[in-house]
């Protein structure tokens, strides 16, 4: 310092805590932009993060929705297996039909249409 600590305790004090300020002042000055621009990012970075809800959100309402048509998908699939063998199996059954039908409309022909059973 400039000879204040021989003059007076007190006054030693009082020009440490005038330098601090000065310093305080500069570096506040230096550090406010700083903050300004943190400020800023922070609202840039909350907007974003509720941008990123906001789509995580509709991403679990689409899995949802996938969710849903995979089940019903599943489903018809099941379904439509269950129709093919119900298809088949109607089919060998009018096939077999088909090889009875004859002999059995010939057997009716011949009881209801003979003249010797009259």
């Amino acid at each position: 310092m400039f000879g204040a600590v021989q003059v007076s305790k007190a006054c030693t004090s009082i020009c440490q805590w005038v330098r601090a300020m000065h310093k305080y002042h500069f570096v506040a000055r230096t550090v406010a932009p700083k903050r300004e621009a943190l400020r800023i990012a922070q609202e840039d970075l909350a907007e974003t993060q509720r941008a990123l809800d906001a789509a995580k959100q509709r991403l679990r309402d689409v899995e949802t929705g996938l969710l849903t048509l995979q089940a019903k998908y599943n489903d018809c699939v099941k379904k439509k297996q269950e129709l093919e063998t119900k298809t088949k199996e109607c089919e060998a059954r009018l096939v077999r039909a088909d090889k009875v039908r004859p002999p059995l409309y010939q057997l009716v022909c011949f009881v209801y249409c003979s003249p010797s059973l009259l």
